[in-house]
């Protein structure tokens, strides 16, 4: 699957076995707007991969800041692979050195998993 966007405060099922892929070079592969939770619920397994420097979970230099997500269960792997200019946390915000500003998120909440 490539990437994952809500806009509404539903949960995530994670169950099996699941890969998430960045879609856009320096966006996010899971991306929620400020204000906004995203909820990880369920048993699974979730590869999250961003390798085009852009944050594997949270907000892309392309994007707006980004919301808030908590993890209930399930096994996360986030992944992300940072350029010369630019760069994004496995979960959370990123920078753009070239064009010198940041993208935030809310907040981080780990329950379980």
């Amino acid at each position: 699957m490539l990437g994952y966007l809500t806009e509404t405060n539903s949960p995530f099922i994670n169950e099996g076995k699941n890969k998430l892929f960045a879609q856009y070079s320096e966006c996010p592969c899971i991306f929620v707007p400020e204000k906004k939770t995203l909820t990880f619920e369920g048993n699974g397994y979730l590869l999250a991969h961003s390798d085009t420097e852009g944050t594997a979970i949270g907000a892309g230099w392309k994007t707006a800041d980004c919301g808030n997500f908590i993890f209930n269960s399930g096994t996360i792997e986030a992944k992300s692979t940072c350029g010369t200019m630019n760069g994004g946390a496995a979960i959370g915000g990123c920078n753009n050195n070239q064009f010198h500003h940041s993208r935030q998120f809310g907040f981080i909440e780990i329950n379980g998993g």
